[in-house]
């Protein structure tokens, strides 16, 4: 069976968009949609005690929101087939469980209002640190379409998961992609290196680019490429290119720690300030 694409609800409209734009991406690549909705009855007591009752109610309250999702997933993407799954467990591990044996996990970039919302953006950046494959998270105008998707890649940091799946992504949608690598030096650097100096670098740069670039260059010969050598802050760069970007792709980091220091501050500042959906890529464990 297919692998399905997963995506997280809560009933919000960040969480409504979120399943629509996954139920694109289904389509688009044949796949199935598994839309997921997570439990956490001790958030009413404790995990050894919850109060009497919460189980049942917020098994209901999540089954009615996962097929009120479904029937909007299947009235905007009819062709594609749905499954709904209500879990038990902090909101963060259980999409990471999920994301084990799915294609990508979906979600929405804010969750309900008020400390709620704050709480399910915190969970966001956790689910994108610590996935097993890409998590995109939805944001931004997503009802209009760009014709560009944009890969920020460090050659130095194994650009391989990202541009393995900003190439595929490019392919399935038939639009180019702008690789786009930003490389700002401290003002100190700046006043020392003369401009021969500075365009050497840049040189240097560039041919480490296209060199990291060529083997997709190869294998994917129908996809247009621009390669974008930037001077500047990667995520100011990233997320003024992403303003004309169906999506945008960066990579994560695994290490022990924060989960910042997962995420990595490129894709926790994308997360964040992109005018776009966002895909944080890693290797599978």
């Amino acid at each position: 069976m297919s692998v399905p694409v997963i995506v997280g609800t809560d009933g919000s409209p960040p969480a409504t968009a979120a399943v629509l734009w996954a139920a694109d991406e289904a389509a688009r690549r044949s796949l199935p949609l598994r839309i997921v909705h997570a439990c956490e009855p001790w958030s009413y007591g404790t995990l050894y005690y919850p109060v009497p009752g919460v189980l049942d109610q917020l098994t209901e309250s999540g089954r009615h929101l996962v097929a009120v999702a479904a029937q909007a997933a299947c009235e905007h993407q009819p062709g594609v087939k749905i499954e709904t799954k209500v879990v038990y467990g902090p909101v963060a591990q259980s999409l990471r469980e999920q994301s084990a044996d799915g294609f990508e996990v979906v979600i929405g970039h804010r969750g309900l209002g008020g400390f709620t919302g704050m709480l399910l953006g915190a969970v966001g950046l956790r689910v994108a640190g610590h996935a097993e494959g890409p998590v995109v998270v939805v944001r931004g105008d997503t009802t209009h379409t760009a014709g560009e998707i944009v890969a920020g890649i460090d050659p130095d940091e194994n650009p391989a998961p990202v541009l393995d799946h900003a190439f595929d992504a490019a392919t399935v949608r038939g639009v180019r992609l702008r690789v786009v690598h930003a490389w700002p030096l401290p003002g100190m650097t700046v006043d020392y290196v003369d401009t021969a100096g500075l365009a050497e670098m840049e040189r240097a740069v560039r041919a480490g680019v296209g060199k990291a670039v060529e083997p997709w260059r190869e294998r994917y010969p129908d996809v247009e490429v621009v390669e974008e050598v930037l001077r500047e802050h990667p995520v100011r760069a990233l997320a003024e290119a992403s303003a004309h970007a169906d999506l945008i792709i960066v990579g994560s980091k695994r290490r022990s720690g924060l989960d910042l220091m997962h995420l990595g501050s490129v894709g926790h500042g994308l997360v964040h300030h992109a005018h776009c959906p966002v895909a944080v890529v890693q290797p599978r464990s």
